[in-house]
This record gives structure tokens, C-alpha cells and sequence, in this order.
């Protein structure tokens, strides 16, 4: 969960429509309502959705499962990003649609580096 600019936490309907914002945007990924090559046999799991105050820009955190070129993958998503913000205009009922731009989520590879850390640690205690 990240902070605004003024710093405070996302209010709970920026919490609610970024959660269908993920929940949409998934099941169009987990369907393959996408027409792009790059995006052909990739798992790519939507891992959080950070929305703006006044929900007109979305930020989707993304992993490709399996894949080294997670960037390649990002570049694509963002490329049919129009796609997404039409099926999410269907989907959810809001007056104003968020403006979609896909991140790749490093959170894994954070939490793996300190798991990694901390074992090494481990180890030369012992």
C-alpha cells in the first residue's frame, strides 16, 4: 500500500476500485482477450493497482511468471493499455475510467534479496 503525495494512506474507495480495477484487468489477462504476440502463452499475474485520489490514473503492478524479460512483457501490456481501460469501462460503473499504465512489480525479487541476505547471515552465525 503506497501513500499519495500529501502522504496519507489510499482512502477506502481508492482500496475498493483499485481492487475491481485488478479483479478486471486479470480475468481479461487470465482469458486472453489480448490480440498481441508478446503476450501469447505468458502468465502474468496483476499483483496490485494503485489508484490516484481522484481515480483517473491507475498504476497495475505486474509480474510475467516464468519469464527473465519482464520488461518486454510490461512494454506490451502498456502498449494495449487502451484495451484494458475499454474492458474496465464495462466492467466497473464509474463516471470517470483511470487512465492505465502498467509497472513491473520487483517486490518478489526485494523480498528474495533480503531472504537471501538474512540466510547468509544466518550462516556465518553458525
Amino acid at each position: 500500500m503506497t501513500k499519495n503525495r500529501a502522504g496519507k494512506p489510499p482512502s477506502q474507495r481508492q482500496l475498493r476500485v483499485g481492487e475491481q480495477v485488478r479483479q478486471a484487468i486479470s480475468d481479461m489477462i487470465f482469458r486472453g482477450d489480448l490480440y498481441d504476440d508478446d503476450l501469447k502463452g505468458i502468465v502474468v499475474s496483476v499483483t496490485e493497482v494503485s489508484i490516484s485520489p481522484d481515480l483517473r490514473n491507475a498504476v497495475v503492478y505486474a509480474i510475467a511468471l516464468g519469464q527473465d524479460d519482464g520488461e518486454r512483457i510490461i512494454f506490451a501490456l502498456n502498449r494495449n493499455a487502451n484495451q484494458f481501460k475499454h474492458y474496465v469501462a464495462k466492467t466497473i460503473d464509474l463516471r470517470v475510467h483511470p487512465k492505465i499504465v502498467f509497472k513491473l512489480d520487483k517486490s518478489f525479487d526485494y523480498a528474495q534479496e533480503i531472504t537471501h541476505l538474512l540466510n547468509k547471515t544466518k550462516n556465518r552465525e553458525d
